[in-house]
């Protein structure tokens, strides 16, 4: 087995995810996860493929949307904001208090309901990211031999 350096980075996209992988010196192996609140479900998925590669260190793994990319979401019609608008006339609001933020947000439908991410694109950016730290590794180690 080729010598490995403790401290390194690796980056990859998968599922409109740019996942960022660091690790650092550490007897054992400890996994530190910062990824947005709809990948929580692939949690357990994400750290079992970290272990399949990594044996030991700090792992630090940062998934983040890729810019340009957006929660899908259903918006309310407008005939649905106009009769919400409608209500909260009726209900005593004064017209300039009843904004658009302020419509989307009492209508059910408004709030976001993403679909579901592409866990296996996203595990597959982890495994990309991955391999790259464990290049970055040997690559250091190698470096570290001449020092």
């Amino acid at each position: 087995m080729a010598r490995r350096s403790m401290t390194a980075y690796g980056r990859a996209s998968g599922g409109g995810y740019q996942i960022e992988i660091h690790s650092v010196n550490r007897k054992g192996l400890e996994i530190n996860l910062n990824v947005p609140r709809e990948l929580l479900f692939c949690d357990i998925e994400i750290r079992n493929t970290i272990k399949e590669y990594i044996h030991r260190g700090t792992i630090f793994v940062r998934i983040s949307r890729e810019k340009g990319e957006s929660l899908d979401c259903e918006l309310p019609s407008k005939e649905a904001l106009s009769a919400i608008f409608k209500h909260f006339i009726k209900i005593g609001f004064d017209k300039s208090e009843i904004t658009l933020p302020f419509l989307c947000e009492r209508y059910s439908e408004a709030s976001i309901a993403p679909s579901e991410p592409d866990s296996k694109a996203i595990l597959k950016g982890v495994s990309q990211a991955i391999n790259q730290l464990i290049h970055m590794k040997q690559k250091e180690a190698e470096n570290l031999v001449y020092d």
